[in-house]
C-alpha cells in the first residue's frame, strides 16, 4: 500500500494516519505521543460526560508528565501515568 492509499483509507474511515519507520525510528515517538493524547482526550470527555457524583470517577485521574533534562528529552522522553 502506498502512503497516499494509506492516507486516503484513513481519511475515509475517520482514522488517524502518520507514516512511521521502525528501522530508523522516523515518527515512532510522535505517533505514540499522538495516540496517547487522543486516548487521554477520549477518556477525559467520557469522565466529564458521566455522573461526576460517583466517587470512583472523580478520583481516577490520568496525567502525562515528561521527566528529565532537555538533553534527555531529546534522546528519550519518559511519560508517567496515574
Amino acid at each position: 500500500m502506498t502512503v497516499e492509499e494509506g492516507k486516503s483509507l484513513a481519511e475515509s474511515e475517520g482514522l488517524f494516519f502518520i507514516e512511521t519507520s521502525a528501522l530508523d525510528s522516523t515518527n515512532v515517538k510522535t505517533a505514540f505521543e499522538i495516540v496517547i493524547k487522543e486516548i487521554y482526550a477520549n477518556v477525559s470527555r467520557k469522565v466529564l460526560n458521566s455522573d461526576i457524583s460517583k466517587p470512583e470517577v472523580s478520583l481516577n485521574r490520568v496525567s502525562l508528565t515528561s521527566n528529565g533534562t532537555d538533553d534527555q528529552k531529546k534522546a528519550t522522553s519518559k511519560f508517567s501515568c496515574c
